[in-house]
Parts: structure tokens; sequence; C-alpha cells
């Protein structure tokens, strides 16, 4: 049998004063009080004696960092969950952010009880929920009719409020509508 690779190279045998060498500058490594055989009292003994010092902990300050923390983490969570999302529900999301992001950019329209948001955002949050339903079932029935109503308040909001640029709400409307029809083939 032939190989057509390199030729094997022999194992090196270290010489005693090699190992020797080797076991000291290991042991120099280790620092006093650390590893895995240490028990905490002996850990803090070390820790005492290379000088660490106990700093006083304001447990509201530490909640307050622990809150803020928690709420980036959810924030990116849910992130990751609407990326891995199907494409209908992602564009049902961005259906409903985008109608709640107009009604944080213009307070007073949506203060007046006559021309608010909120029927649009409370459609819009069922169209979210319709699409996570309809990416399961496979039946868009819900997300049809949630997409429908949310067209018609649009549009009937965009003629009361000319200045108000509804033409990209529009066409996610749009293309959600289209994702919705791939589920059932159409």
């Amino acid at each position: 049998m032939t190989t057509d690779g390199p030729a094997a190279q022999p194992v090196r045998q270290f010489t005693e004063e090699e190992l020797a060498a080797a076991r000291e500058q290991i042991a120099a490594q280790e620092a006093p009080g650390a590893g895995p055989g240490v028990t905490p009292q002996e850990m803090g003994t070390s820790l005492v004696a290379a000088g660490a010092e106990a700093a006083a902990v304001d447990p509201h300050e530490l909640l307050a960092l622990i809150r803020g923390m928690q709420t980036r983490i959810d924030g990116l969570e849910a992130e990751k969950r609407l990326a891995a999302a199907p494409q209908l529900t992602r564009l049902a999301t961005a259906v409903s952010d985008h109608l709640a992001a107009k009604a944080a950019a213009n307070p007073v329209i949506h203060g007046d009880p006559d021309r608010t948001w909120q029927p649009a955002l409370d459609i819009a949050g069922e169209l979210v929920d319709a699409a996570k339903s309809a990416t399961e079932s496979g039946d868009p029935s819900k997300v049809s009719d949630r997409l429908g109503t949310v067209l018609s308040w649009v549009t009937a909001h965009a003629r009361q409020h000319p200045a108000l640029d509804y033409n990209y709400v529009i066409e996610l409307i749009g293309q959600a509508g289209e994702e919705a029809a791939k589920l059932t083939g159409q």
C-alpha cells in the first residue's frame, strides 16, 4: 500500500528536564486561592490577602440596573422571534408598528376622539394575532378580513389628513395580502 501524502513524523519524546521545567511553569501560573478544588472561604481569604475590599451596594440602584438589562434582553428576544417569524407575521407586525408610530408622532390627532388611531391600532393588533394563527393553521380568512378593515381605515384617515403619508403602510398591507393569498395557493 502506498500513500501520496507526506511521511509521518515520529512522536517527539521529552526529556525529564523538559518535563520538570513544564511542571514548574504550570505550578507558577496557578494563583493561590483559585482553581477547581478551592472552597469559597479559601478564595475569600486569598482575595482579602491580595487587597480586595468589600463594597457597599445600593439595592435600588442594582435593581434598576437589573430591570434595565432585562428590558434590553426582552427587546433582543422579541427582535429574534420576529426575525424568525414567517413573512406574513413580519408584515402584519410592520403594519401595526407603523400605525403605532404615526399615532405617537401625531399626539394632537391621536388625542382627538373623532380622529384617533385607536380603532386602527386595535385592528392592527388583531391582524398580528390572526397572522400568527394563519401561518400555523393555513387559513388566512381572518387576516384578509383584518387587512381589509385596516386598509379602509387608513384610506379614510388619509383623506381626512392629506399631510400624513400612508403610502408605505398601504404598500405593507398589499404585501401582507399577497402573503396571505400564498397560504391558500391563490
